[in-house]
């Protein structure tokens, strides 16, 4: 098929790459936030091209609903912008647990040379983004992520972070289109199309080695939910992974600015404080009575912490620009948790009866009893 990039002669779109202060800012970030090899491939989205994507994104979004014959409010996400979601990719706090769905997938796969995935509700993209890299950092030669979502908006914006990420991609307006797309082709084909219909008419010849849902299909009422797994039994190979994540109904994130503030001001070694902490308490979230997290104290928050402590000391301007970055994300958490209508806590009932598999073979994320946000995954 002719792959054609939709990006052209779009205003900005250079701005996506990154330049030098990016690069600075990156290996920074692998350093202190990820506590990494700053040389070795990882998902980072610097301040600056996450403002990039945020300027580009109204005349982005309009040529995409064009090239699907749509309108771009079509399907738009209700519970915020989604440029407040992208800032959660800021954090790794935000996103471990798609850290964790990525390494999971790459570790559970036998077959190092081939890798296809599917995402029921692609987001911003920072899930495919992290599964994608991480199989490349590990061998894989030829990676295909099906990543589906009926927003416009969301498509949109994952294209764009697929280009600061430098991840082929390919944009279809259904699933028939699929059968044009190369066997070979190297990177993630983003589908207009909702979860449920997608898994009710997809090919039956399409099956894939994992299927991933973080913060997705857990919007579903549960007999939908259980209905897109159902039909997901048809699309998957022997010994395949599901992966699923979701919002805690039951939290409301609401930190404590005067807390982050002394924090980063005496920042440089909260990450082992943390890691102390959690180790000594079991715990990794300081919760009130009504079920308020104000404190952030898991070993993913202290690196924050101490990053944002390196920024104030070292680039001020950046520091700042981060800020004001990350500020966006908070709001719209509060309003995405009201949504989740079939959280992991209360699914792995349907996953054991489904796909007959026992409970104590589901994998919990993370082992702390309270979190914002759970993961669980399961090789059926």
């Amino acid at each position: 098929m002719d792959i054609t990039d939709i990006l052209n002669g779009v205003d900005g779109a250079e701005l996506l790459k990154p330049n030098e202060k990016d690069r600075e800012y990156m290996r920074a970030y692998k350093r202190i936030q990820l506590g990494m090899d700053p040389n070795e491939p990882a998902f980072v989205i610097t301040p600056r091209q996450f403002f990039a994507i945020e300027e580009i994104l109204p005349e982005f979004t309009e040529k995409v609903a064009k090239e699907l014959g749509l309108n771009s409010k079509d399907g738009e996400w209700e519970a915020g912008p989604m440029v407040a979601i992208l800032a959660k990719a800021l954090l790794e706090e935000g996103t471990k647990y798609a850290t964790w769905i990525s390494k999971e997938i790459v570790r559970g796969s036998s077959e190092r040379n081939k890798l296809s995935v599917c995402e029921l509700c692609a987001g911003v993209g920072a899930t495919s983004s992290k599964i994608y890299i991480e199989a490349k950092k590990n061998g894989f030669k030829n990676v295909q992520i099906h990543a589906v979502d009926k927003s416009v908006e969301s498509l949109s914006i994952a294209y764009l972070v697929f280009r600061t990420q430098g991840i082929p991609c390919i944009l279809l307006e259904d699933d028939k289109k699929l059968s044009e797309v190369p066997s070979n082709f190297d990177g993630v084909v983003l589908i207009y199309s909702d979860a449920q219909t997608y898994m009710e008419e997809l090919d039956s010849n399409i099956k894939y080695d994992d299927l991933v849902s973080e913060n997705g299909i857990s919007y579903f009422p549960r007999e939908m939910h259980d209905k897109v797994l159902k039909d997901a039994k048809d699309h998957l190979n022997p010994n395949s992974g599901i992966y699923l994540s979701s919002l805690n109904p039951n939290l409301t994130n609401d930190p404590s600015k005067i807390f982050l503030m002394k924090e980063v001001f005496t920042g440089g070694n909260k990450a082992e404080q943390y890691r102390l902490y959690s180790e000594k308490t079991g715990e990794e979230y300081g919760i009130t009575k009504d079920g308020r997290i104000t404190k952030f104290l898991s070993v993913e928050a202290g690196r924050e912490v101490d990053l944002m402590n390196y920024l104030l000391k070292h680039d001020l301007p950046e520091f700042l620009r981060y800020m004001r970055a990350v500020s966006k994300a908070t709001a719209v958490v509060k309003n995405l948790k009201n949504g989740t209508l079939s959280p992991v806590q209360q699914i792995t009932s349907s996953l054991s009866e489904i796909y007959g598999v026992p409970a104590e073979a589901i994998q919990r994320y993370p082992k702390v009893e309270k979190s914002p946000c759970n993961a669980i995954g399961v090789k059926v």
